[in-house]
């Protein structure tokens, strides 16, 4: 890898917390718990509005496209006369 990428890569950090409430599952399903978190990051990204939470839903992106509609609106210049 190269050293200038490894550099920029944060610390990832993983708490197991007991849960007696469901069976048990294997340590290989651990990197599909980050699938998920990266979902919502890239459709943060290419929507330009912080989703804070998980699951997404058609109704949250729903309302920050209108939000970020609404921001445009406000701040569209003038048109020159």
């Amino acid at each position: 890898m190269n050293q200038e990428v490894h550099r920029n890569i944060p610390p990832i950090h993983l708490d197991f917390i007991w849960n007696d409430t469901v069976k048990a599952k294997g340590i290989g399903e651990l990197p599909f718990s980050c699938i998920p978190a990266a979902y919502v990051q890239a459709v943060s990204q290419a929507m330009d509005y912080p989703f804070e939470k998980i699951p997404l839903t058609a109704r949250d992106v729903w309302e920050a496209e209108k939000r970020n509609r609404d921001l445009r609106e406000v701040h569209k210049p003038e048109a020159a006369n």
